[in-house]
């Protein structure tokens, strides 16, 4: 028997979330999470989950939520107009049965008569047939691999499910950016990913979406594959949201030797492409060493761009040292150009339950500088309470462009 509030069907369950987020962004005050609902004799009662404790923190006016049942799970989110966002409220819904999960987002501007409504954004994931794997239609992402960034698109994607992947890399220690800000010892990208996550996912009940990670080894003989054609897109959580050029990508991997992980992969934009291929090698225990290489065909002509890289991501002792360089006229179809050569090494310390350090050092060369940037990143985070978290950075760059700072922040709930 089922929880009477759950619908039976997942776009009903949209459709509820989307009215029911209507009617509360016609109110001045957003509500609070939903708590415990009423018990009925008819059915069992259903519980809204309640806020987990979070390493993020939630988004200031986010009401949250989800109801779950054992065959559908509903996750709802409404956010209060931003700055730039001219009023409107953007409510997020995530509807999961079985295999299945439709995602949406809804611009909302409430007492607007001439468009209530200002967009709305569809992600339609479903097991395909055979051999296809799995199917995104609408809105997602292209996967990356170890020489190409992540990014959003519009169309549809076959194959392997969805993880986002980051480029093999030496880019500098953002300056006043912490160098780990989640699970993966990356600095940089990590930092910028949980910036995307926090406009996504502002809190663990709301809507769930992918998180970074790093290359994933294949047994011997196991294989997957995507493929994607759409187009690049912008602007996911705001009203303006910017469209790109058409975007196809094929990729293709395999288990070839017993700890030893091969994918080629190739990407192709109307004006540019690109091909390259990626080689994951097992090293015993957590630690693993990557290669990657890369040739790309743009207007500026053809460029190749390489990298090596040695990870442990260890429960107590994490760490990654990587080496990249790219010719001057290589172009990724989505990241664009690449710096001349560079060398970063990333650490992480689990102190205790409760307390970590971390410790970033960069050195990189770009194309017609004078001189090589090197950067510097030390912090540390502990644990105060289940719900309060403390911060400590300070960051050092030297080179063309000198600058320091330092930092301390407390993620606070808002509950």
């Amino acid at each position: 028997m089922r929880p009477a509030s759950i619908p039976r069907r997942p776009l009903c369950a949209a459709l509820c979330v989307a009215l029911a987020g209507i009617a509360h962004a016609e109110s001045p005050t957003l509500p609070a999470p939903p708590t415990t609902a009423a018990p009925t004799t008819a059915a069992p009662t259903t519980t809204a989950a309640p806020v987990a404790p979070q390493a993020l923190p939630a988004a200031p006016g986010a009401a949250t939520g989800s109801l779950e049942s054992p065959e559908v799970q509903l996750r709802y989110e409404l956010v209060a107009p931003r700055e730039g966002q001219q009023g409107r409220v953007l409510l997020q819904g995530e509807v999961e049965a079985g295999p299945t999960r439709l995602r949406t987002q809804v611009r909302i501007a409430p007492g607007t008569q001439d468009q209530p409504v200002g967009g709305v954004d569809a992600s339609w994931d479903v097991p395909a047939p055979g051999p296809l794997g799995r199917m995104v239609l609408g809105d997602g992402y292209t996967g990356g691999a170890g020489w190409s960034p992540a990014a959003r698109m519009t169309g549809v994607r076959l194959g392997r499910p969805v993880a986002l992947r980051e480029p093999l890399r030496a880019d500098s220690v953002p300056v006043g950016v912490p160098a780990f800000s989640g699970a993966h010892p990356s600095a940089g990208w990590e930092g910028r990913w949980r910036a995307e996550a926090r406009r996504l996912l502002p809190a663990p009940d709301g809507p769930s979406a992918p998180m970074p990670g790093d290359a994933q080894p294949l047994a011997v003989g196991a294989t997957d594959y995507e493929l994607q054609l759409g187009r690049l897109r912008e602007g996911w959580d705001t009203t303006d949201r910017r469209y790109g050029q058409g975007f196809g990508a094929a990729a293709y991997r395999a288990g070839v030797l017993r700890g030893l992980t091969a994918e080629a992969r190739a990407e192709w934009t109307p004006t540019q492409s690109a091909q390259g291929f990626e080689l994951l090698q097992q090293l015993g225990g957590d630690t693993a060493l990557q290669a990657v290489s890369a040739q790309s065909s743009a207007v500026e002509g053809t460029g190749q761009r390489w990298g090596i890289g040695l990870v442990s991501p260890g429960d107590r002792l994490r760490w990654r040292l990587s080496y990249a360089a790219a010719d001057r006229e290589f172009r990724s179809p989505i990241g664009g150009a690449e710096a001349r050569e560079g060398v970063r090494l990333d650490t992480r310390l689990q102190l205790t339950r409760r307390a970590s350090a971390e410790a970033s050092v960069a050195r990189r060369m770009a194309w017609d500088a004078v001189a090589p940037e090197s950067t510097l990143a030390l912090g540390s985070q502990l644990e105060l309470t289940q719900q309060v978290h403390m911060r400590m950075d300070l960051s050092r760059r030297v080179g063309v462009d000198p600058a320091w700072r330092a930092g301390v922040s407390v993620s606070l709930p808002f509950e």
